[in-house]
This record gives structure tokens, C-alpha cells and sequence, in this order.
């Protein structure tokens, strides 16, 4: 591999090299981080070892080119990917289906004086998210709050 020093472009976003030793075909999720004070920034990047390096995008932020030594894996802040790891749980149990509730909700709100594009952006919103919205006051519970006495 190369080890020349990197230069890079003013105000730029270049895909750089990443010397890595980790085993070729391992995942790694290089961090957003920044390099040599505030000039230059690494972008989140998930990427595989091929080849002794991973690929990456550093961000010029300097209106002059900078030049940077090689990146090794080891000197940045980085993890292996672990798919397994992340796990999305449902509790299936807590799910009902309320087919009405659109519609409840729809008459609940006071629109009369939206006009038209606030109308449709706040269809558009319980459309897409009606759970949040709460249909009965009289089941909100109060909130607890300490008010600080002199």
C-alpha cells in the first residue's frame, strides 16, 4: 500500500485510505472524529478491511489544501461491526388495532383556522403517526414538578 502523505483539496470531501491489520473481510465502523485540530473531519463510515485498508471520507474544512499522513485504524477511533449485536425488540402484546382511531382523531382537533397547507401537513403527520396522539384528557395524568421556596 501506498504511504505517501494524503493531500487534500480545499473545502473538499476525499475518500481516504485507512491502513487497517485487522482480518481482511472485517467490518468497522470508523467514528466521526476530527483530525489535526479542527481542520479536517472524518465522516461515520461503516466499511470492510480488503487489502490492509478501509475506505473512509475526510473533510477539508480550511480554505487551503492540507496535507495529512496515512490513517491507521489503530490511531482513530473506530469498533468492529457487529450485526448481531443490534437488536430491535416489539412487545406484540402491547400492540392494538384501532382502525377508527384516525378518524377519532380527525374529530378531535380543532382545525378551523388552519388554512389548507397546515391542514394537510397535520393530516400528513397523524396519518403517519396516530399513536402519539392522545384521544382522551380525562386519562393524562398530571405531571409531578417541585417549585423551589425562598
Amino acid at each position: 500500500m501506498n504511504t505517501d502523505p494524503l493531500k487534500l483539496s480545499p473545502r473538499s470531501e476525499t475518500i481516504v485510505p485507512i491502513a487497517s491489520t485487522r482480518p481482511e473481510g472485517t467490518a468497522l465502523v470508523v467514528h466521526s472524529q476530527i483530525l489535526q485540530g479542527e481542520n479536517v473531519r472524518l465522516g461515520n463510515v461503516v466499511n470492510t478491511v480488503k487489502q490492509g485498508k478501509i475506505l473512509a471520507i475526510a473533510i477539508n474544512t480550511l480554505e487551503e489544501h492540507i496535507t495529512i499522513p496515512l490513517l491507521n485504524i489503530e490511531e482513530i477511533e473506530f469498533e468492529e461491526f457487529r450485526e448481531t449485536s443490534t437488536l430491535i425488540a416489539i412487545n406484540t402484546d402491547e400492540i392494538t388495532e384501532d382502525t377508527h382511531r384516525i378518524s377519532r382523531i380527525r374529530e378531535a382537533i380543532l382545525y378551523r383556522e388552519l388554512n389548507a397547507e397546515e391542514s394537510n401537513s397535520l393530516w400528513k403527520v397523524i396519518s403517519e403517526y396516530p399513536d402519539i396522539f392522545q384521544l382522551e384528557i380525562h386519562s393524562l395524568l398530571p405531571m409531578q414538578y417541585s417549585t423551589k421556596s425562598t
